[in-house]
């Protein structure tokens, strides 16, 4: 077992958490880790692989872009669908309801 590293020791080498080499380990990215039970052991020679999050920034405010291009699409103001409508439509609502309790 000297030949093997514990998840615990190869993050502190790496300088990163535990839980990023377990995940590392289960989604096979570290050649040669094997499990026991609950335990990983990872060889010493393993080299560190690369970085595979997307740094581009190509889905920097996705949301944002999406609800705009669904908008543009549909003819939808920022506010929704017809809002002005809508507003109106409470406005005269609650004038109704105010009525109705008076009465």
């Amino acid at each position: 077992m000297n030949d093997y590293l514990t998840i615990k020791e190869v993050a502190e080498m790496w300088e990163l958490t535990p839980r990023r080499v377990q995940k590392m380990c289960s989604e096979g990215r570290l050649p040669g880790a094997k499990k026991f039970g609950r335990d990983w052991a990872i060889p010493k020679d393993v080299e560190r692989p690369k970085d595979a999050r997307i740094t581009t920034g190509q889905y920097k405010n996705w949301r944002k872009k999406v609800e705009k291009n669904s908008r543009e699409n549909t003819g939808e103001r920022a506010g929704g669908k017809n809002s002005r409508e809508k507003t109106g439509e409470r406005a005269a609502k609650k004038k109704r309801s105010g009525v109705e309790a008076e009465a």
